[in-house]
């Protein structure tokens, strides 16, 4: 598409000589004039959703040009001459309002070498500074990122292989602006020798990104919130197929976001302003990877293209506690004017806080053998440099290792249902040591592994609220060895689930003692009003009620002076039957 000229364009008496259908939809029409709709040049692309441009060969905004789209600023996130046009994920001061409470704009993050301001920790930083007003937090997921294929050591020049050995040199790989090979470094096919995944976890303190190796797939993943920014040569891209999985491919170079979720202990509105067009697009709900929807977001009363998302559907899932009592108040009643007086906490602090239903699911799990969070090796390792054919590690039983692999499953409880991420862990004795195995283990996203100082396997996973993992199919005796097996997994499960239990009943005994001195203190105060009561009713008698001895005193005198009156009456009037008639 070039720039309009103005002038009439007409198509007649073409010649179809595609390989498609009979009849391609094409045909002659009348030549179209210039106008106030026609002929003018110029190209719009509409999307309710998020959508990103790519060219596919030379990444130099070549083709963007031809479309009047180069230069950069014409996405939420786009940058001149990169050869991509990402429009959607920036968060704007006027994108999103939570519960009515304008979110501001999405500031740079401190890591993030490109689209710093949209990545998923800059979003969560703008979301959780209002969370106090709207009740909602935000929650990064990290990104983690798996090649397009295996790695090669016999890449393709066009049609031609290139020979071993195969070297990767500075500028072939660049992770978040640094790069990664330094100094000329040969690649095997398969990287089976650990020198891809090394170089990487080399520069991790730098790139904030680790490596690890999906059987022969390379996997990288973020320590945090940060975007993952991957550059690559022709060769690079071609030997490690990180951003493509063609077999000859140009240089590429793609920048992988993580995501935010939102949490709330109630329900919650996100509102944002239509975007002007032919389709209405939610500019505040595509930054955070909620437009679309109900196919999108899940919320069954979710209409795309309205621009508002009401969160109020609550998913049954199965051995979950869901509190919907008071959180806040407690039961008090009142004393005099203004006073209270606590009588019992509100069942929020009493029971969920204390983590009762968590401490008892989890026993649940150890005792069926699921959802494993952490464990450590119980054999020991003196050298954890050395192959593991050497036979110097220290381990005892060193020499049962074998060339084989084995598989672990990482399990996200965040999202329902459940998401799983499925690894496979591949061993050679002759080329892995017991520190590389670990940092393979340390890159899958969501674990961590590391040996101690005194010589212990640790595997744990980095949340353990949010994450847990399986292991399964270790063909090279490696878990057997190193002391990390099911029985030990369930046995220091128990342990800490025995841990838990004691924090628990020191919890629940506490909150019992609260509740005895609460009690004490109602009926204390019950006995200061009977004393309050009784000391009350004797003042107002004391100051009230009639003196009886002065009464009768009073009685009896004026009793006497009735009766003087009555017979001084009686003498002074003398009245005989004569004096009647």
């Amino acid at each position: 598409v070039l720039a309009g000229d103005e002038s009439t364009i007409e198509v007649d008496s073409y010649n179809y000589t595609g390989g498609g259908p009979a009849n391609p939809g094409f045909g002659n029409f009348v030549p179209q004039f210039a106008d106030a709709t026609h002929n003018t040049g110029t190209i719009s692309i509409n999307s309710n959703k998020t959508f990103v441009l790519t060219e596919p060969n030379d990444g130099d905004d070549s083709i963007l040009t031809e479309l009047g789209l180069d230069g950069g600023g014409k996405g939420f996130v786009d940058e001149a001459g990169d050869g991509e046009l990402i429009y959607g994920y920036r968060m704007t001061a006027t994108d999103l309002d939570i519960n009515s409470y304008s979110v501001g704009a999405s500031a740079a993050d401190a890591n993030s070498d490109v689209y710093a301001d949209a990545s998923a920790e800059a979003k969560a930083t703008a979301i959780n500074a209002v969370s106090t007003n709207t009740g909602v937090t935000a929650v990064v997921t990290p990104v983690y990122h798996q090649a397009m294929g295996a790695v090669e050591a016999s890449p393709m020049d066009g049609a031609i292989p290139i020979p071993s050995p195969i070297e990767m040199h500075t500028g072939d790989l660049v992770i978040n602006g640094v790069d990664i090979f330094t100094s000329a470094t040969t690649i095997i096919s398969q990287d089976s020798d650990n020198a891809f995944i090394d170089a990487i976890n080399a520069k991790t303190a730098l790139t904030g990104i680790k490596a690890s190796r999906n059987g022969s797939t390379l996997i990288l993943s973020a320590e945090d919130g940060r975007n993952l920014h991957i550059q690559t040569s022709a060769l690079g891209e071609s030997i490690s197929h990180l951003n493509s999985s063609a077999p000859t491919v140009s240089p590429q170079d793609k920048v992988y976001f993580g995501s935010v979720q939102l949490k709330s202990e109630r329900t919650f509105l996100l509102e944002t302003t239509l975007t002007t067009g032919a389709v209405g697009y939610e500019p505040g709900l595509a930054t955070i990877g909620l437009d679309g929807g109900s196919l999108s977001t899940g919320e069954p009363s979710d209409t795309a293209g309205d621009g508002e998302l009401s969160v109020i559907n609550i998913a049954k899932q199965d051995n979950n506690v869901r509190y919907t009592g008071d959180r806040i108040n407690n039961i008090e009643i009142k004393i005099g004017k203004t006073s209270t007086l606590t009588v019992a906490k509100n069942g929020k602090e009493t029971i969920i806080d204390t983590g009762v239903f968590t401490v008892l699911k989890t026993l649940e799990d150890n005792l069926r053998n699921l959802n494993f969070t952490t464990v450590t090796g119980i054999h020991q390792a003196t050298d954890t440099t050395e192959t593991l054919d050497s036979e110097n590690t220290g381990l005892p039983d060193e020499d049962d290792f074998s060339n084989g692999s084995f598989a672990i499953t990482v399990t996200d409880h965040a999202f329902y249902p459940p998401k799983d991420f499925g690894m496979t862990i591949s061993i050679d004795t002759s080329v892995d040591t017991l520190d590389g195995i670990a940092t393979k283990l340390d890159g899958i996203p969501g674990m961590q592994s590391w040996w101690d100082s005194d010589g212990y396997l640790h595997l744990e996973t980095i949340d353990q609220d949010r994450y847990s993992y399986t292991i399964a199919n270790d063909t090279s005796n490696f878990l057997e060895v190193t002391g990390i097996t099911l029985y030990e997994m369930q046995v220091q499960g128990f342990g800490n689930s025995l841990s838990d239990l004691d924090q628990l009943m020191d919890d629940l005994t506490s909150r019992i003692s609260d509740f005895g001195a609460l009690t004490n203190r109602t009926m204390i105060q019950r006995q200061i009003y009977d004393n309050l009561e009784l000391s009350t009713a004797e003042n107002l008698s004391e100051m009230q009620d009639t003196d009886l001895i002065e009464a009768l005193m009073q009685l009896k005198n004026k009793e006497t002076a009735y009766q003087a009156a009555l017979a001084a009456t009686a003498r002074s009037l003398q009245i005989s039957l004569v004096d009647f008639l």
